[in-house]
């Protein structure tokens, strides 16, 4: 997957890697599906071992993201795979970010709320990298440059070199940014229920009375 990340797993491809007839690995896998499950599980089981298992949420947050992306850029298509469903392989990961988000003090509810947001930010963050790093082409862009609105092709003329620069740093503060939103989250929600506790407390007083 890494050495031809454009083409298809398929058990053909497989065997002809590992150097064995394709008959060989039915072996061990029974068709596709099953071998497609074994990779992508073996893929987050290694992103999650660089999981600090006894830090704080924020650095076990950092941690799931930034080593997400340097697991799936080289591997990208495994992205559509585990979005469309065609693989359990994704279940370890999940859980793994789910008890990182129940760690920072999230429900149930704010936990599959962010798990699907954080998920599906990943996925497109590393969709997008991966397509940045296979094909740049500057010279075409600046030329794309031409076809706009002359205020705007200035406008973006100079903010070109501050985007190639901002992309330096950007998985950390990509990852950065998700756990702003988490602790923001929380924070609001844990807001609202100080909010609602004097309400509480005030209608029971006057039942009893």
């Amino acid at each position: 997957m890494r050495a031809q990340p454009d083409e298809p797993l398929t058990i053909a491809r497989v065997a002809e890697q590992a150097g064995v007839s394709p008959m060989a690995l039915y072996r061990h896998f029974k068709d596709r599906d099953e071998l497609v499950d074994e990779v992508v599980g073996r893929l987050f089981r290694e992103r999650n071992e660089s999981i600090p298992p006894d830090a704080p949420w924020q650095e076990q947050l950092r941690a799931w993201v930034l080593s997400g992306v340097d697991h799936l850029v080289p591997c990208s298509q495994v992205i559509p795979i585990v979005l469309t469903g065609r693989t359990r392989g994704w279940l370890h990961d999940a859980a793994t970010l789910a008890r990182i988000l129940q760690a920072a003090g999230c429900d149930d509810d704010q936990i599959a709320d962010l798990q699907t947001w954080i998920a599906l930010s990943v996925g497109g963050y590393v969709m997008a990298e991966a397509a940045r790093r296979k094909e740049p082409n500057p010279a075409e862009v600046y030329a794309g440059l031409a076809l706009l609105d002359p205020d705007d092709a200035a406008r973006l003329l100079g903010l070109m070199p501050r985007i190639d620069h901002a992309f330096e740093h950007m998985h950390e503060r990509f990852a950065d940014r998700i756990i702003r939103v988490v602790e923001a989250e929380v924070a609001e929600v844990g807001k609202a229920a100080e909010a609602a506790a004097p309400r509480r407390s005030t209608a029971g007083t006057k039942r009893k009375k």
